[in-house]
């Protein structure tokens, strides 16, 4: 109920207790109900109504209305409840509730603050402070923050942050790791071509999507790495290169598949492994390359066509570095009386006319020497004796044991 409401015109009333004229107007107490009333000041301590219009100030403590309230300025100490509201003025409260919707033209603003607001336009939305928009809400659904240097902080001491310089753009994380959690993760640049990816597996892959793809660099979670070329590529890797002083370990690939591996010390080229074989020193002709190295064993035979079973007492040994051949020996020879020439046979042919060799333990008394020629041949140098010539007789080392070495070109 009113307890005093001054009016300067009444449409329609009904249920007035008393109205009694005044100097300033219509004193009317102990109103229950009003179709339209309209006023240009209220003072309302307690009104419930259909429809309020007012064409200059409303004030009070409390209002409650059902329809639509309109105004030039409303200012309420208390809360504001209603299903529509519209101010062409400022409004200012306390509180306000509405249960439908508010309508603002363009911005909410920081009483106090005016350059820190909340804009709204055409299907998009925009936060500013001091000035400055800092955040975007756009049409197409972007959240943007469109200024350099506009830091995007996570965590409750800001430990993850992201920004952009205007040159480049920066993750930053200040606390523990900072962990992508992905079944595979890409790298692409900026028109979406892809550079690198960490793919299921834990394969980290530069230029193919597959570990062992061609033209493709891979390192596998075990730490082995592999770099695969196209058949026809050409180019060259590097490992433990110095800049401008080194190449290091490298492999030089042609059009052709032809592959060479190159070690260098400092600015000098040392070694060189290419299809003629091993190289040194920077030497390139295909003659001087080693080709062969081979360790091994093998027992040797009577080759002087006698037949004879020799005695092998230690298994003979042979090294091979390239064409050069080194064997060791240690034979007996059995009990007989061949007048053959001494010889037994050689761990592989003879490449050249000639080899040599020495005998340089023996039971026989007297130096012996080794020539080789088809076969290991036992010399004593001594034309004196057997057939008259340098080369020893079966039966002339008969029993005897021979330890030696002989080198020969293969």
């Amino acid at each position: 109920m009113a307890s005093e409401i001054r009016v300067d015109k009444i449409n329609s009333l009904s249920g007035v207790g008393t109205v009694t004229l005044s100097p300033t107007g219509v004193d009317i107490a102990g109103i229950t109900t009003a179709a339209t009333l309209r006023a240009t000041t209220g003072i309302v301590t307690s009104l419930t109504s259909g429809s309020l219009t007012s064409l200059g100030a409303v004030s009070g403590t409390t209002g409650t209305f059902s329809g639509a309230v309109s105004g030039t300025t409303g200012t309420f100490s208390a809360a504001v409840s209603g299903t529509t509201g519209t101010f062409s003025g400022a409004v200012s409260g306390t509180t306000g509730t509405f249960t439908g919707d508010v309508d603002i033209a363009s911005s909410l603003v920081h009483t106090g603050d005016t350059d820190t607001k909340l804009t709204f336009t055409t299907d998009n939305i925009s936060l500013t402070t001091g000035g400055t928009t800092r955040v975007n809400v756009t049409s197409s659904g972007n959240l943007e923050m469109p200024n350099d240097n506009d830091y995007l902080k996570i965590g409750a001491s800001g430990d993850l942050a992201l920004v952009h310089n205007g040159s480049a753009s920066y993750v930053q994380n200040s606390t523990g790791f900072l962990q992508i959690q992905s079944d595979g993760i890409r790298f692409d640049n900026a028109s979406g071509t892809e550079r690198a990816r960490v793919d299921s597996s834990g394969n980290f892959l530069v230029g193919g999507t597959s570990l062992g793809a061609a033209d493709s660099f891979g390192v596998q979670p075990s730490g082995h790495f592999r770099h695969i070329s196209a058949s026809g590529g050409t180019g060259d890797t590097l490992l433990g290169a110095i800049d401008g002083v080194s190449n290091g370990f490298q492999v030089n690939i042609s059009g052709t598949n032809v592959q060479k591996y190159k070690f260098h010390n400092g600015s000098t080229q040392t070694v060189q492994i290419d299809s003629d074989g091993l190289k040194f020193m920077n030497d390139t002709a295909a003659a001087n390359a080693l080709d062969d190295y081979e360790e091994g064993t093998y027992t040797p035979t009577d080759g002087s066509g006698a037949g004879l079973s020799l005695t092998n007492n230690t298994t003979a040994r042979y090294t091979k570095i390239g064409r050069m051949m080194y064997v060791q020996f240690d034979i007996t020879w059995p009990s007989n009386s061949s007048s053959a020439t001494a010889g037994f046979s050689l761990p592989a042919s003879l490449g050249v006319s000639y080899g040599t060799g020495v005998v340089g333990w023996t039971d026989y008394g007297k130096p012996l020497f080794v020539h080789v020629g088809g076969y290991a041949y036992i010399m004593d140098n001594n034309n004196s004796l057997g057939n008259s010539s340098q080369h020893s007789l079966n039966s002339e080392i008969s029993g005897k044991r021979l330890i030696g070495n002989l080198w020969y070109i293969a």
